[in-house]
């Protein structure tokens, strides 16, 4: 704070002790006041002028007078300032030689020689020596008339700022021209022409120009780029290059770095496109899966990493989307409409069961009657007629080569039927009836028959081949079943024809259906099995697809149970669904989602997107999305961007958090991390642990990186090891630097109860320096009068001694009673083993009390013997 004080130049010099040849003395003139009221005026009109810079020195006048007679001549001076009126060392001190004094008077700068360096924010007190004798007395330091008007501006830190005119700031550099809040830069204009508001927003050394950037880390990464406009939180944050570009959402454009002209509205619009242009995006999380495609649009759709020059709208979920005022076209009025293109190339729909108008119709081959442009008949030529009248006895319709005509049939006369084997009745040489023989059936013949209406099958009932020789099921003339023998276990492939069961030397592969032209299904691997789906591949012995599409189950005994794209290469790897997944550890497993990799030994990732556990066995992700557990035993429960590469290191949840420790747990907040061994952080924001078995329960910008140290609040910094740190919501460092220490921050007071209605307890308010505890009468009871005298009595034959704690370290030396012989002596206390401060002082008082009546009745004796002896002397003559 500004001292309060008189001012600053009007200082009264008593006494200045010359050399013993020549005694002077200094005194105060009236010129010292005078040379006073010209300096102020001097300073008054410099408050008139624009400051071009703010004085670095003060002005220092007085007269120096010896026996009354001036002092004149060049002298040396040394200054000193003080921060107390009496004893210390100077804070600062300046030595001026050759210094000028005519006819007493004097004149320097202070701090012309050695430059200040103090904030003046507390009294100071001036000392003068003249040539080589000791200092004059000490005079404070005072404001002059302006400088008053620092108490205004010194309360800003916990008031507000009024401006009557503009605030002038400098052009932006990274230490400059900048307007910081909460400790991070909020608002600059760096680069040609930029603006950026918000924490973080734009970088200070960027040389971009035209760029616009609002909101929490809005263009915070960019170095260069041109034209470009963020509003949101990470909005465009890694433009580095590119141009041109507008980003309206949280995270829109987030990763574009050298892509222009491109439109992202919405948030996570386009997030992942990098390098991209000419790309339009509206919607939450629209384009948000294009990576580096050009000329998209997106409109409601996440779109696909390869997307380039494709129109998406709505996603595909939507039963269906309407696109309304289409030029020339009648809105529809149920969902039963054709959609059509109109004779200006224009896309609309048109009416009910309607649809284009057809132009022209030729005839095809066999057809008679076109080209039709109107309207008119198509027939089938003459040549493609059957004879018009029924043909003869014994002849039936023959294409002559050029027309259908009635011919005789010409087949040859059958003269002799033999029944082979499985049929009786023949021989048969005019007519006669072959039946199905069941008992050569029954007794095993080389050929089975099969009826299309069914057999009657005696025990066992079978049907298939007696060979080595594949047997196929056909209907509608295309393969669904094959069945392949081998030496153990058969190959079976259901489905499409396409669907593999089987390979060289493989037996037990099994297809159980689905597949497609292009996208069949295959188990090529010893007992391997697709399920069904389309384009799954088994190919690990015993592997398991059940489903799904581009399924690849290439460990031994991995299992895919659906999903599309997951591929399982660890053995007994194991995907329950989701997309672009990867089981690659043996006994690795991933529950679902997308893009998800369990690589570690018994690694799991229970889904989300883009989790990572690959480093190290027995790694585990619940979920959430960009995790990465790479180390033995490491987890993340979910949440994103969370690293744990510590060996069993947990992240519970939240973002950016690190658990680098092994066994270090961070349970969520925000860039958190923990390094220490067995430490942990239990949320907030920005906090650390960093000493083995260290603590931070939450928080902001916290600090444990002792052993065993405790660091909780806002900015506590437990640096020593066993420390223990609470501090309150203000925002400065609060450290730790002694070991095993207990020490709190609490700005607003401390206080403690010691029962549950919170009446009784002990506190130190806000800014105080003692203990205060509850003595108030209706928080007592029980009570019994003393009597002072007997508790003097007691006091005084109390044994006190002075001694030493055994377990302090300091070494300090008290006195006191010993508690056994306290309670001995009042019965007060719950312990004769400790002392309660109350009653120390209670058994005090008390005493005074006695004390206080002793001296009372003495007083009133000494009065009597007093009173008694003037008599005497009075009776004596002696007065």
């Amino acid at each position: 704070m500004v001292p309060n004080a008189t001012p600053i130049l009007d200082i009264d010099m008593e006494k200045c002790n010359m050399p013993k040849s020549s005694p002077k003395t200094a005194t105060r003139s009236p010129l010292l006041h005078l040379a006073v009221w010209l300096l102020m005026a001097g300073l008054v009109a410099g408050a008139l002028r624009a400051f071009a810079a703010v004085p670095s020195t003060i002005h220092y006048q007085g007269v120096l007078t010896s026996a009354g007679t001036p002092v004149n001549g060049s002298h040396t001076f040394t200054f000193r300032l003080y921060d107390a009126p009496t004893g210390g060392a100077p804070v600062w001190s300046e030595t001026q030689s050759g210094v000028a004094v005519a006819g007493g008077l004097f004149n320097v700068q202070l701090g012309s020689v050695t430059p200040f360096g103090m904030a003046f924010d507390q009294p100071y007190f001036l000392s003068v020596q003249f040539n080589a004798d000791a200092e004059m007395g000490r005079q404070p330091l005072a404001s002059s008339p302006y400088a008053l008007r620092a108490a205004t501006a010194d309360a800003i830190g916990s008031g507000s700022l009024t401006l009557s005119g503009n605030l002038d700031l400098p052009a932006s550099t990274p230490t400059s021209g900048n307007i910081i809040k909460g400790g991070a830069l909020f608002m600059h204009n760096t680069g040609f022409e930029s603006v950026y508001l918000g924490t973080n927003a734009g970088k200070l050394t960027s040389t971009a120009g035209s760029n616009t950037g609002l909101g929490v880390n809005a263009l915070g990464f960019g170095a260069g780029g041109l034209l470009n406009t963020a509003i949101g939180n990470a909005a465009l944050y890694r433009a580095e290059n590119g141009g041109f570009n507008t980003a309206v959402g949280v995270a829109a454009l987030l990763q574009n770095t050298d892509g222009s002209n491109n439109t992202a509205i919405g948030a996570n619009a386009l997030a992942q496109a990098s390098t991209g242009s000419n790309n339009i995006a509206i919607g939450n999380g629209a384009g948000g899966n294009i990576t580096a495609g050009n000329n998209n649009i997106s409109i409601g759709n996440a779109g696909d990493a390869m997307d380039t020059g494709t129109l998406r709208i709505g996603e595909a979920s939507l039963l269906r989307a309407f696109v309304g005022g289409i030029h020339g076209v009648t809105p529809p009025a149920s969902d039963v409409r054709p959609v059509v293109v109109n004779s200006l190339g224009q896309l609309g729909t048109g009416t009910a069961g309607g649809g284009g108008t057809v132009t022209s119709i030729s005839t095809g081959s066999g057809l008679t009657g076109g080209p039709i442009t109107a309207s008119g008949t198509i027939g089938l030529a003459a040549t493609q007629l059957l004879p018009p009248t029924a043909c003869a006895a014994s002849q039936i319709p023959k294409w002559s080569g050029s027309a259908w005509t009635c011919a005789a049939d010409s087949a040859g006369t059958v003269t002799s039927i033999a029944a082979g084997d499985g049929l009786s009745g023949g021989v048969i040489t005019s007519s006669g009836v072959l039946n199905l023989d069941y008992l050569a059936v029954a007794s095993g013949l080389a050929s089975t028959f099969v009826t299309i209406n069914g057999n009657p099958f005696p025990s066992p009932a079978r049907i298939g081949s007696t060979n080595d020789v594949p047997l196929q099921l056909i209907a509608n003339g295309a393969r669904v079943a094959y069945f392949e023998t081998t030496a153990n276990s058969p190959n079976i492939a259901l489905g499409h024809p396409q669907n593999v069961a089987g390979g060289a030397g493989v037996v037990g592969a099994t297809v159980s259906g689905g597949g497609n032209a292009g996208t069949a299904n295959a188990a090529t691997s010893f007992f391997a099995t697709v399920g069904g789906g389309e384009r799954n591949t088994a190919s690990g012995d015993r592997a398991v697809v059940s489903g799904g599409l581009f399924n690849v189950a290439t460990g031994i005994r991995a299992t895919i149970a659906g999903g599309e794209e997951n591929q399982a290469s660890g053995g007994r790897a194991s995907i329950s669904g989701g997309y672009l997944n990867t089981a690659a550890g043996f006994n690795a497993a991933v529950g679902g989602g997308t893009q998800n990799d369990a690589g570690g030994f018994a690694a799991t990732v229970a889904g989300g997107l883009n989790n990572n556990a690959v480093v190290g066995d027995y790694q585990s992700i619940g979920g959430g999305r960009n995790n990465t557990a790479s180390n033995t035993d490491a987890a993340i429960g979910g949440g994103s961007g969370n690293t744990a590469n510590g060996a069993a290191a947990f992240v519970g949840g939240g973002s950016t958090n690190v658990a680098s420790g092994s066994s270090g747990v961070v349970a969520g907040g925000n860039s958190n991390n923990v390094s220490g061994a067995a430490s942990a952080i239990g949320g907030g924001q920005f906090n650390s642990a960093g000493g083995f078995f260290s603590t931070v329960p939450g928080g902001q910008n916290n600090t444990a990186n002792g052993d065993y140290a405790f660091a909780a609040g806002r900015r506590a910094k437990a640096n020593a090891t066993g420390s223990f740190l609470f501090a309150d919501s203000t925002d400065a460092d609060f450290t730790g630097t002694v070991a095993n220490a207990f020490a709190v921050r609490a700005t607003g007071g401390t206080y403690f109860y010691s029962n549950a209605a919170f009446t009784t307890g002990c506190s130190i308010v806000a800014g105080g320096g003692a203990w205060s505890c509850t003595s108030a009468r209706e928080t007592k009871r029980d009570f019994v009068a003393l009597d002072g005298l007997d508790i003097l009595a007691r006091v005084a034959a109390l044994p006190m001694t002075s001694w030493r704690y055994k377990s302090e370290e300091s070494k300090a030396r008290h006195i006191g009673p010993m508690a056994e012989d306290f309670r001995a002596a009042f019965g007060l206390g719950d312990s004769d083993k400790s002392i309660n401060v109350f009653d120390a002082s209670g058994v005090a008082l008390a005493a005074i009390q006695g004390l206080h009546r002793l001296v009372k009745d003495k007083d009133a004796e000494i009065a009597a013997l007093k009173r008694d002896l003037a008599a005497i002397k009075n009776k004596l003559g002696l007065e």
